[in-house]
């Protein structure tokens, strides 16, 4: 069975997940993960960051989102 295609591989087998660049292939990667898997993370992570208190997301959206706290249509209160 041939696995999907990894969330994190462009064209010419270039990884946006790894600093190499190369894709040393799905099953000897500790990276590999599908797009729907990759997307199931990303919506759990927005899930939690919005139930965290305003300061602590005020600080997260500071550091990693240049302060924008767009959680993805996850409802938060100020």
């Amino acid at each position: 069975m041939e696995k999907e295609k990894c969330f994190a591989l462009r064209k010419k087998n270039v990884c946006i997940a790894l600093t190499e660049g190369e894709c040393p292939g799905f099953d000897g990667c500790a990276f590999y993960k599908t797009v729907s898997q990759a997307e199931g993370d990303k919506r759990k992570i927005s899930d939690h960051i919005a139930s965290l208190p305003y300061e602590r997301r005020k600080e997260i959206s500071d550091k990693y989102y240049d302060g924008k706290m767009e959680w993805e249509g996850v409802p938060y209160d100020r």
